[in-house]
Parts: structure tokens; C-alpha cells; sequence
């Protein structure tokens, strides 16, 4: 029999939760670069979280126990930063001293390229010229955009320190004033925090450690077949490994691209790619699986679309932060009865 009161609830229920998603994502949008330095902040504490435990045990206090953790993870990335742009601008220097082979090289693949395909050389040529005046203005245009805000980027990545150091040495305040908004289920939201946080963190350092463990996969590989810059290419294409999907791609091309240009045959290249595919596979099929296992639990579709928005929002860090805040909203649906649908609907098992 039809129920009318059921079906206006059901129907009421849905709108309320659609409001939330849509005044959520709003949020996000209007929270721009501010909210992504606070949740990037947040995430980076979790991380730090054992260091800050381990000088804790040591008899530090607070302040000193944040402060020394926060500097130390602040040598390591400046570190990691130095090495990337010294090695950047080493081999920025090579290609200009291999320029003409790397043209050469250019001009054999189009050549090849060009007996593959119906066009002419004069054809081809032609489509570069009228094309070249609009590359060179979107090129300056975003030259333009990049020198403009990099002001920006620099003040709110300087704030990102700030926030941790403060994140962690006020971390047990802001969890009891969060337990305090559900006095009446006091006992569900804690367990819901320290689900959170443990998920967080074992995804954050998972990550990480697979990142260090294709790094050195990759250096080997490269080192063997005798490319440069083989560690360059192996922290790159490591680090890149943080944005699923798309980071695989780009840091792949690279090191492909680069034995394309510099070494005497295509062979190589070929070799270089052998080695990403190789790395990759084991990165998918054994480390990953090992190390950070299901620890946002989040079936392909949900990763896929997470990736998506995080990109629309915030563009690449976006990309990187979103398959944990996903996880995280995974992890608040599934507690709370009335989104356990959609905690369902993101899970990658039955028992999600």
C-alpha cells in the first residue's frame, strides 16, 4: 500500500542530504586557496603526529616537541626541493648544449612521422606557421598568470608551517571542542575521530613510503641502461606517483622523452618505458596493496571522481589531497544511519 507520510520523509531525507553535499562543495569552492592551505596543514600534522609523539616521549614540551617537528620537515622538503631544482637546472644546461642533436633527433621522428601520415612536408610546415602567433601568446599569457601569482602561492605556502606548528601543539583542544558539538553521541564521535585519524595516517605514511620505494625502483632501472639524471627522473617520477592516474603518466613521459632525445637509439626509450611499466605494475599489484592496503577503502569509481573534483577545485594539490578527504567523508557517511547509503555506494566491499 502506498505510503504517503514514508514517501515525503524519504524524499525530505534526500533534499537535506543533497544541500549538505552541494553547501559542502560550495564551501570548498569559496574556500579556495585558504581552505586547501588549512586541510593540507591538517593532514601534514597527522603525518608528523609520530615525530611529535617520539620527542614528546623524549620530555620536550609542546611547543618544542611542534617546533622541532615542523622544522624537521621542513629540512627534509627543502632538501628534496634543492636537489629537484639543482638537478632541473643541470640538465636544462645539457639540452642546450645538445640542441642540435635533440633537433636532429626531432626532425628524424617527424620525418618518420610524416611518411606515416598523409600530409606533406609543406602541409605540415603550413599548420606551424599559422598555429606558432597563437602558441607564443598563450604561452606569455601564461607566463603572465604564473609571474602573477606567485606571490600568492609563496604567502600561503609559508603559512602552511605556521598552521601545522599550531595544529599540533593545540591538537587535543580542537578534538575536545569537536567532541563537545555532539555531547549527545559523545562516545560515536570519538570513535569516529580515532577511525579518522588512524586511517589518515596509515594512507599519509603508506603513501610515502611507496613513493620512496619507486623512487629507488626507478633509479636502478634507469641507472642500468645508462640514462642521466637517472636519480632526477626516479625522485620525479616517484614523487608524481602521489597523484594517481595522471602523476603514472607524467612521470613516465618524462624520463621517455628525455632518452628519445639524448640517447643514440630508440631502443633505449623503449627500455625506459619497460622499466615505468615494470615499477608500476609491481607498485600496483604488490607495494601498494602491502603497504597502504584498503586504508581509505574507496572502490575505483569513488577514487576516479574524487580526482576529478579535487582537480576542478584546486587543481593539483586538489588531485593529491583528494582520495583522503574522500576517504574521510567515507569515513563520516558510514557512521552517520542516514548517509550510510552513500558510505555504501563509495566502499570497495560489501562490508563497507
Amino acid at each position: 500500500m502506498f505510503n504517503k507520510k514514508r514517501v515525503m520523509s524519504a524524499l525530505q531525507k534526500y533534499v537535506y542530504i543533497l544541500l549538505a553535499i552541494l553547501l559542502t562543495g560550495y564551501f570548498f569552492v569559496i574556500g579556495d586557496a585558504l581552505l586547501m592551505v588549512c586541510v593540507a596543514s591538517v593532514f601534514i600534522a597527522l603525518l608528523l603526529l609520530p615525530v611529535y609523539n617520539l620527542f614528546k616521549k623524549w620530555g620536550l614540551h609542546d611547543i618544542l616537541a611542534s617546533l622541532f617537528s615542523v622544522l624537521l620537515s621542513g629540512v627534509f622538503i627543502v632538501s628534496v626541493v634543492f636537489f629537484i631544482g639543482w638537478q632541473v637546472v643541470s640538465l636544462s644546461q645539457n639540452l642546450t648544449d645538445l640542441e642540435s642533436d635533440a633537433t636532429q633527433k626531432i626532425n628524424e621522428y617527424t620525418g618518420w612521422i610524416d611518411s606515416q601520415l598523409p600530409f606533406s612536408e609543406e602541409e605540415r610546415k603550413e599548420w606551424i606557421n599559422e598555429n606558432i602567433s597563437t602558441a607564443i601568446k598563450s604561452g606569455s599569457d601564461v607566463l603572465v598568470n604564473v609571474m602573477t601569482a606567485t606571490g600568492t602561492f609563496l604567502f600561503y605556502l609559508l603559512l602552511i608551517p605556521v598552521l601545522t606548528f599550531l595544529i599540533l601543539i593545540y591538537k587535543s583542544r580542537i578534538k575536545k571542542a569537536i567532541l563537545m558539538l555532539f555531547k549527545d553521541s559523545h562516545d560515536q564521535a570519538e570513535n569516529l575521530l580515532s577511525r579518522m585519524n588512524s586511517m589518515s595516517m596509515r594512507y599519509l605514511t603508506g603513501v610515502m613510503t611507496v613513493v620512496a620505494i619507486l623512487a629507488v625502483i626507478n633509479f636502478i632501472g634507469f641507472w642500468a641502461i645508462g640514462l642521466e639524471y637517472a636519480l632526477l627522473f626516479g625522485v620525479i617520477a616517484g614523487l608524481l606517483n602521489i597523484i594517481p592516474y595522471v602523476g603514472v603518466l607524467i612521470g613516465s613521459a618524462l624520463p621517455v622523452l628525455y632518452a628519445l632525445l639524448t640517447m643514440d637509439h630508440w631502443g633505449y626509450a623503449v627500455g625506459v618505458l619497460g622499466i615505468c611499466i615494470f615499477s608500476q605494475t609491481l607498485e600496483s599489484n604488490l607495494i601498494t596493496p602491502k603497504i597502504t592496503g584498503s586504508s581509505v577503502q574507496l572502490n575505483p569509481l569513488a577514487a576516479f571522481l574524487s580526482l576529478l573534483i579535487g582537480g576542478m577545485i584546486w587543481g593539483i594539490v586538489g588531485m593529491v589531497l583528494a582520495i583522503l578527504i574522500a576517504g574521510v567523508l567515507k569515513a563520516i557517511f558510514d557512521t552517520i544511519p542516514g548517509l550510510k547509503p552513500i558510505g555504501y555506494l563509495m566502499g570497495d566491499n560489501d562490508n563497507s
